[in-house]
């Protein structure tokens, strides 16, 4: 029942309220690739912003699109359950969405359907807006926008986009949508007010715009409104131009909504009294506060932190007692910290219930005066309380300075004879923080040499987790001699993990004997020759030769792979390019292929070209490589090359030519593709969860999979496997990053302002000293092996289509959103 006409310029925009009606203009949620958060208001480490505990919950997830505009519909033209609905555009996923929101407790939670999509691979959508009239307004960019999305890579300037309208069939004519033929200035006072309840949402606006250009005047007809209309929304807004009067009277005037019988009157005339500071009105926000609905007490909560009233502490205190809702929690202490009476709140520790200790300790210790001390909080990690404990731990985690007090404590903790998953959480959230302080790497030292070897893999990774400048010479020695005298496989790869991500260089001679070690199984060795390399020496021949050995068929998938890339990012004699050109890249699969494509790159000698020019001619994987690759691959040889590789520049646009092709036959077998042998597949001989997750298991190498097919269509995902050097997901671009020492491709997993980590490998990790990097660049090569599509069957890649696009592959958020529905 929509219509779609092209509109010939955009009216209005909206700004979109958290608590529509209300008109709470704080944003209370984010919205990012991965879902609807909690808004940070900026990196909360770097900006040193006050938190009250972990993140709030998610309002709806999503799986990594690119969302645009969002807008709230005000107005009940398309439906009266439209009205207070939000539309967001997808650019990505050619869509617009709707979202009803619904209370749930003191927030909100969305029902989410796709409004309207298009089947056009070409169309972006990036804003959506309500016209005057109730129709929507979709603004849709064309084709040159070219760096905002990872499918949008080709520009397509012939594209020059549209603004689409979006009308219900049938919809009766709004006259004068925007007020434009009432004659304000010829107004009354009590003829203006009337205006606040006009169903015209943009007329409303104009009449409090108008209200208040009055000023003082305006307030007592306001004031009335309030008390006697029968319109929600009229009174809502009556609410927000007494503010915006801004006078004492009218401040006092607000204090009426308080007492109002609808909940979002109440809840604006609190967000108004708050950012008012108004003392007069504590009294009725503590009983608000304590005995109101979910999202009443939450916003009396942060109003009274905004008045800040120090008397109002050991109310506040008492009120978070019970508390389960979250966001709550988050108004109370909040209130707690913006009032910062740590005296007063310290008392809260010695309380009877365990909410009110919890909410005292994060109060008090995110709090500008902070007078928390070691001793205060070292009882509840010991409480039989989880929440507690837990909370106990949060706190410790910022003191880096408790390190000396924590040590007992880790120590019995670490000397129960089992860890856990929750237990090595929680040690892990005590021990990573503390990492650059003496005498904890002193303890973890210890605890190394000591521990099983489960548990030495557990001290390895916090040592991994660890953000420190040098590593301490006693950790080098101690990982010198868990590689060349432990006998745990496991325990071995990853204290080579350990040593490459901290780029420790002291530890050659051990490398070295690991690497010639003929005992230690295969990933072992080739781990230990990367490790090793660098680029200011070049690869032995004996290294070379048993990389060379590894990469035959025969050996193991991941083996291969991991050879090939060693060897790749290693430097090659002449004889050793000529003999993986001319002897090995014309067998290597498409996964080994490029791999090993960067170690030509500057070569000069003639053989060496030929051979890799014939090599690649007969190559299936060819059509994965860009011509831009090429000819940087080929810009050092001679120039009696040229025509051998024109000629290979020609086979290159002849088979990418049939890629559209290609891609079009393995859409069409999907349909006969079974889930459960994708499934094997993704987690067998595919290898894709070596990089990708779905649900719980797999790696985060690449991107989460998780319920991937609700967001991308078939051609996309086709395209993005067989093809994946077309398109790249944001965050999961790849970089080559220079240093004085090496050169670095892969993946930027995390930065400082002082440290860059790279991941170089599913399992590899190398941490760049940002003092020490030359230059950082984007590549045009993705780190996801190509030729997926050439390893696998039709039916075994119609397969694994079948169960990415068909899985249920969020059982749990589906489960949680059934629990609602049937409620």
């Amino acid at each position: 029942g929509l219509t779609f006409t092209r509109a010939s310029e955009v009216l209005g925009t909206q700004t979109y309220f958290t608590d529509p009606k209300a008109g709470q203009r704080d944003a209370l949620m984010y919205w990012t690739e991965g879902g609807v958060y909690p808004k940070p208001n900026g990196n909360i480490t770097r900006d040193s912003l006050p938190l009250t505990g972990e993140l709030m919950p998610v309002v709806t997830k999503y799986s990594r699109v690119a969302p645009a505009g969002i807008t709230r519909y005000r107005n009940t033209t398309l439906g009266n359950d439209f009205q207070d609905n939000l539309f967001s555009a997808q650019f990505n996923t050619h869509r617009v969405l709707r979202h009803k929101l619904i209370r749930d407790g003191a927030s909100f939670r969305t029902e989410d359907e796709v409004f309207f999509s298009s089947s056009n691979e070409d169309f972006h959508p990036t804003d959506v807006l309500e016209d005057g009239d109730g129709s929507l307004l979709v603004v849709e960019t064309g084709g040159w926008f070219i760096k905002g999305c990872p499918l949008s890579q080709v520009s397509k300037p012939e594209l020059q986009g549209s603004i689409y309208r979006v009308r219900r069939t049938g919809a009766a004519k709004v006259e004068d949508p925007f007020g434009n033929a009432v004659h304000w200035k010829d107004l009354d006072v009590a003829a203006a007010v009337k205006y606040l309840e006009d169903p015209r949402p943009f007329v409303a606006d104009k009449a409090v715009n108008n209200l208040v250009d009055r000023g003082e005047q305006s307030i007592g007809a306001l004031a009335n409104l309030l008390k006697t209309s029968g319109n929600i929304d009229a009174r809502a807004r009556a609410v927000f131009a007494l503010y915006r009067v801004n006078s004492k009277a009218s401040i006092e005037a607000v204090r009426d909504g308080l007492n109002d019988k609808d909940l979002q009157v109440r809840v604006a005339s609190a967000k108004v009294l708050g950012m008012a500071k108004d003392q007069g009105s504590t009294e009725q926000l503590l009983n608000m506060v304590q005995n109101d609905d979910p999202a009443c007490r939450r916003q009396a909560a942060t109003a009274l932190g905004q008045i800040g009233d120090s008397r109002m502490v050991n109310a506040l205190l008492k009120a978070s007692d019970g508390v389960k809702d979250r966001f709550i929690e988050h108004a109370i202490i909040y209130a707690l910290i913006s009032i910062n009476e740590p005296a007063l709140v310290k008392k809260g520790l010695s309380d009877p219930s365990q909410n009110v200790k919890k909410t005292a300790l994060i109060a008090l210790d995110q709090m500008h005066d902070r007078t928390l001390l070691p001793g205060d909080v070292t009882p509840f990690l010991a409480s039989d309380d989880s929440t507690l404990e837990s909370t106990a731990r949060w706190v410790v985690s910022h003191h880096p300075e408790w390190a000396g007090n924590m040590i007992s404590y880790l120590q019995r903790q670490l000397g129960k004879t089992e860890l856990g998953d929750d237990d090595k959480k929680q040690l892990r959230e005590i021990l990573v923080p503390f990492c650059g302080n003496a005498s904890m790497q002193k303890f973890i030292l210890s605890q190394l040499k000591e521990a099983s070897a489960g548990k030495k893999l557990f001290i390895l990774e916090v040592m991994n987790a660890c953000d420190i400048k040098e590593v301490p010479q006693g950790w080098i020695t101690q990982l010198g001699r868990e590689l060349t005298s432990g006998v745990n496989e496991t325990v071995k790869l990853n204290v080579l993990k350990l040593i490459r991500l901290h780029g420790i260089t002291s530890l050659q001679d051990a490398l070295e004997q690991v690497a010639g070690n003929n005992v230690n199984v295969p990933a072992i060795r080739i781990n230990a020759i990367g490790t090793s390399l660098s680029d200011s020496t070049q690869i032995s021949k004996t290294y070379f030769d048993y990389l060379y050995e590894q990469l035959q068929p025969g050996n193991d998938a991941s083996i291969r792979q991991q050879a090939a890339g060693v060897l790749g990012q290693a430097r090659l004699s002449n004889e050793m390019l000529l003999k993986l050109a001319r002897d090995y890249l014309g067998k290597a699969d498409a996964f080994i292929l490029p791999r090993l494509m960067p170690v030509f790159k500057g070569a000069s000698d003639i053989e060496i070209g030929k051979s890799l020019a014939n090599a690649l001619e007969n190559s299936p994987s060819l059509d994965n490589i860009t011509e831009e690759y090429l000819r940087e691959t080929f810009s050092k040889y001679p120039p009696e090359l040229s025509a051998t590789t024109d000629k290979l520049l020609a086979k290159l646009k002849q088979v990418r030519g049939e890629r559209l092709a290609h891609i079009q036959t393995i859409e069409a077998s999907i349909t006969k593709g079974d889930i459960e042998r994708g499934r094997i597949l993704f987690f067998g001989k595919a290898i894709c969860n070596t990089c990708h997750a779905i649900g719980k298991e797999g790696g985060t190498f690449g991107p989460d999979l998780t319920s991937i097919q609700r967001d991308r269509s078939a051609h996309d995902l086709v395209e993005a496997i067989v093809y994946p050097g077309v398109s790249f997901v944001r965050e999961f671009e790849t970089y080559e990053i220079k240093t004085r020492d090496n050169t670095y491709r892969g993946i930027i997993q995390e930065q400082t302002t002082d440290v860059i980590r790279l991941g170089i490998s599913p399992q590899e990790s190398v941490q760049i000293q940002r003092k020490d990097v030359i230059s950082t660049e984007i590549q045009n090569v993705s780190m996801m092996p190509l030729g997926l599509d050439k390893i696998l069957t039709e039916q075994e890649l119609a397969d694994l289509m079948a169960f990415l696009l068909g899985q249920d592959q969020d059982p749990e958020t589906d489960a949680e959103l059934l629990r609602k529905q049937n409620q």
